[in-house]
């Protein structure tokens, strides 16, 4: 969801049979680029503390930790490379 420059990851998931296989990048790099299109300046996304492997792909593409809820709340310090 894209709303006044700022985008809101609400759900992502790639199945157990088709993880390791490079889709979360693909998806990450598709969802930057749409940003792009769209002059986002900062996305924000939602992780379940126990998700390690998401956790670290986020902060591979420059996502850190916001807050801490029920689950870690992560920001994209990409604001340069979106914009």
């Amino acid at each position: 969801m894209i709303i006044a420059g700022e985008a809101d990851i609400i759900n992502v998931g790639i199945l157990p049979e088709y993880r390791g296989n490079g889709i979360g990048n693909m998806l990450m790099d598709a969802m930057i680029d749409e940003c792009k299109k769209n002059s986002v300046t900062c996305v924000h996304l939602e992780v379940r503390k126990s998700n390690s492997v998401a956790i670290s792909l986020y902060e591979k593409y420059g996502f850190y930790r916001m807050r801490c809820c029920n689950r870690y709340s992560y920001e994209s310090r990409r604001k340069r490379r979106l914009a």
